[in-house]
């Protein structure tokens, strides 16, 4: 009774039964077992109490004034195929079992009713919805584990691919630092080196000359260093026609003192410029 129990006390049954004797004293045995339970006194009853309940496994008699078992459970049929049925019938009621094979009844308790045979029939079909509940919970939590993982790992991914970016970022950074520093020392050497050469009257029209056209040649670099590395962090998100030639001048601009660094030399051997989109 116990494991019985166990099924049943959480589950809602509609039990359907026209003989007010019957009904009562099976409604006795039903409020012990079950959460809770929806009485019927016909099969056009059971269907409106149907309709406005949740119920789990439907107990039903054949016949009934109205509308018998045998219609209302082919009504139900017609939007519910897994409900379980139990079936009550009597000996006498052998020529509808036929129907019910084919409506799908889960169980049938022949009347005179015994306890034993009530318990285990109601037994059967609680365990199978309990099963089922199971099942779907399982499948459930299951879904909601899988969709927890993905999420974590799409935030794990985005942080790694933030981390790289913010690497990659570091390095760039370097590289302008990098850039930059030659020329800013190249040019701060020369300017100590003004002091000395006015000195020794080494300054005239030709020393400024070289002197002007070589400092604009260090800032034109560093400028269109920075403009590179500025095209690099904002990049241009219109699809626009370019030179193949061009792309690569500008990544050897941002990278050329790193090759010069460790010995790489990059040889440029092209025939023909070519143009992408």
């Amino acid at each position: 009774m116990n494991r019985l129990y166990n099924f049943t006390k959480d589950l809602k049954i509609l039990y359907v039964e026209d003989n007010d004797t019957t009904r009562e004293t099976m409604t006795d045995v039903l409020v012990d077992l079950f959460k809770e339970v929806i009485v019927a006194v016909d099969g056009s009853d059971a269907l409106a109490k149907y309709d406005e309940n949740k119920v789990d496994i439907i107990l039903t008699d054949i016949n009934m004034p109205k509308l018998n078992g045998i219609e209302m459970i082919r009504k139900i049929r017609e939007t519910n195929k897994k409900i379980p049925i139990l079936v009550l019938s009597a000996y006498s009621d052998s020529e509808y079992f036929l129907d019910t094979i084919r409506l799908g009844i889960d169980g049938y308790i022949i009347k005179p009713i015994s306890s034993e045979q009530l318990l285990i029939t109601i037994g059967k079909s609680a365990e199978r919805i309990s099963l089922e509940k199971e099942n779907e919970d399982y499948k459930h939590n299951l879904e909601a584990k899988v969709k927890e993982e993905i999420t974590k790992r799409e935030y794990q991914e985005k942080i790694l691919i933030q981390q790289s970016k913010l690497a990659a970022m570091g390095e760039m950074v370097d590289a302008v630092a990098h850039q930059w520093k030659q020329p800013l020392n190249l040019m701060m050497m020369n300017v100590d080196m003004l002091q000395y050469d006015f000195e020794d009257n080494l300054i005239d029209d030709k020393y400024i000359k070289d002197f002007i056209i070589k400092y604009e040649n260090i800032m034109t670099h560093t400028i269109d260093t920075l403009d590179e590395f500025r095209s690099f962090f904002r990049p241009n998100t219109s699809i626009e026609k370019f030179s193949v030639e061009n792309i690569i001048d500008s990544t050897l601009l941002l990278v050329k003192d790193e090759f010069v660094k460790n010995n790489i030399k990059f040889i440029k051997d092209i025939k023909e410029d070519y143009f992408l989109e």
